[in-house]
């Protein structure tokens, strides 16, 4: 998988070549085969698409904090309950099969909905 991604659930800064791109308007499918592509070739560290890969995988990590601090804001229930930030640290090998497993009729989605989905699943409140 694309080992250099890493996913830190926390709020991060993208950077300039991702302020571009925005995960609630990229779809899952996009996405996923932009992942293909990169996979496919091995791609170093320096690799623009893998940059874009991760830039996408750092602003979903942020808008899903937001995400949950604006619910606990509002009262109502929390949709999950993952570690504080800097705690949980998710890379592709998690998170990339995740959501290849989505149904297929659903790539059509964005990205954000999509991992926020995953997310949620991960962290369960118990």
């Amino acid at each position: 998988m694309l080992r250099p991604l890493i996913l830190a659930l926390a709020l991060v800064a993208l950077p300039a070549a991702a302020q571009d791109l925005s995960p609630s308007t990229v779809t899952l499918g996009q996405f996923l085969v932009k992942v293909d592509e990169v996979e496919a070739r091995g791609a170093q560290a320096d690799d623009p698409e893998l940059l874009e890969v991760t830039s996408l995988m750092g602003a979903v990590a942020s808008s899903y904090r937001q995400r949950l601090v604006d619910i606990a804001a509002s009262g109502q229930a929390a949709p999950a309950c993952p570690p504080p930030p800097g705690k949980a640290v998710l890379d592709s090998d998690i998170i990339i099969p995740k959501l290849k497993a989505l149904p297929t009729d659903q790539r059509d989605r964005s990205l954000q909905n999509a991992m926020w989905e995953v997310m949620d699943a991960l962290f369960p409140c118990t």
